[in-house]
């Protein structure tokens, strides 16, 4: 059974600006090819394929030109970019859905539905849009092996399930490019397990996860250019007392909150870069990554796209060189985040949840933060132990823009 719970419902049919006249000229669609959805019309050397500098001319803006419906649907700012070719449809999200701890359940589906095959394409499109809309889904009795986790982040990846090995060597129709999709591979791994002992050789454990300490609300790999799109954390092995429990925050939800309560620290933490890192010298890894704590549409600045927060790995904020008045510069910056640490435990804002074995959330990272609560490895059994996965971004974007762009009743295109 599927499951879901209350939710405040973001709108997006606000008035967006409308589109300048020189953006609908060169989107008309003459000028894309139909099969491979690239420019027709930029004139290149045969040879050499320098670009010439004569370059044919443009019609003039037509909004005949699009299918009904289009051009509207292109307005209106997501947290997801997405321009469809006007042939293949309107990009039509479902609305996003923020949340509070203390009123949240997460939508719940069991591992089984999305590896059917009759049900599995229905029942991944469900779990798309549930992750679209509230950034954190669970999904139950999923076997807490690596084929389990390889299977199901190709659910959200559009890869097929691993095959058995006798489909392989028959040449089984799932062995496409495809099939090759799934974890995202980290310093850490491609399928990993957070227990405090035993890792595969070669993986990095620089990470306080793989020890028994409580972990504070963050998302992962900020020290990624780009950080990985979801994480997949599958109880392995409870901690036997039931210590352990793990924690999550809508961080789109507190990000409103924090826009509304206090708009200049908000500003504030959407311009300023922060930098992050991670290092091994065991594994021989050094990661750095820097970008804002608060990111929103490069086209709207009222629609933010993402967040980015680890106070472990955060290096010291440094001021552009632009900067005269640097003490002023950081108290603004101080101010900022203690006024965003202050929304974060804002009571009932965090999810709280004990995972029985085989239960995997499914976690926006760039939304969604979570942290773990400390456990005893005390006591008969096996110690606190989960596996798990990343999957890209890019990846995860693409399977939204597919599953959400949907065919204009007006047709044309």
């Amino acid at each position: 059974a599927r499951m879901g719970s209350r939710f405040r419902r973001l709108s997006t049919a606000a008035a967006a600006p409308a589109l300048p006249p020189q953006y609908l000229q060169q989107l008309n669609p003459q000028l894309w090819d139909r099969a491979t959805h690239q420019r027709n019309h930029v004139r290149v050397d045969a040879a050499t394929g320098s670009k010439l500098v004569s370059q044919p001319r443009l019609p003039p803006p037509d909004e005949a030109a699009f299918p009904a419906g289009y051009l509207d649907a292109v307005r209106q700012p997501h947290a997801v970019v997405a321009t469809p070719p006007p042939s293949q449809g309107v990009f039509r999200p479902p609305p996003l859905a923020l949340w509070t701890g203390d009123s949240f359940s997460p939508p719940t589906i069991r591992f089984e539905e999305l590896m059917c095959e009759r049900g599995g394409g229905e029942a991944a499109e469900w779990l798309l849009s549930q992750l679209y809309s509230a950034g954190l889904c669970l999904v139950t009795q999923t076997p807490p092996t690596e084929k389990g986790m390889r299977d199901l982040s190709r659910t959200v990846t559009g890869g097929y399930p691993t095959p058995p090995a006798e489909a392989v060597r028959h040449g089984h129709p799932t062995q496409s490019n495809g099939s090759d999709s799934g974890p995202y591979r980290t310093l850490y791994g491609a399928v990993w397990s957070t227990s405090v002992g035993g890792q595969p050789s070669g993986t990095s454990t620089a990470d306080s996860a793989y020890s028994s300490v409580s972990l504070p609300l963050h998302t992962d790999m900020t020290y990624h250019a780009t950080p990985p799109g979801l994480q997949l954390f599958n109880m392995a092995s409870p901690a036997p007392d039931g210590s352990g429990a793990s924690t999550y925050l809508d961080g789109f939800a507190a990000a409103h909150r924090l826009r509304d309560a206090d708009p200049a620290a908000f500003a504030t933490l959407r311009r300023v870069v922060f930098g992050y890192r991670s290092v091994d010298t065991a594994t021989g890894w050094h990661l750095e990554a820097a970008g804002p704590v608060l990111s929103v549409d490069p086209f709207d600045e009222k629609t933010l796209t993402g967040v980015r927060h680890n106070d472990l790995d955060r290096l010291p904020p440094r001021p552009p060189a632009s900067v005269r008045d640097v003490d002023g510069w950081y108290a603004e910056v101080e101010r900022a985040l203690a006024a965003w640490d202050a929304v974060l435990e804002e009571p009932g804002r965090r999810l709280t949840l004990s995972l029985r074995e085989g239960d995997c959330t499914v976690v926006h990272n760039h939304r969604v933060m979570h942290g773990r609560e400390s456990f005893s490895l005390q006591g008969e059994g096996e110690a606190r132990s989960i596996i798990g996965c990343y999957t890209g971004v890019d990846e995860l974007r693409s399977r939204w823009r597919v599953c959400f762009t949907k065919r204009s009743r007006g047709g044309g295109g």
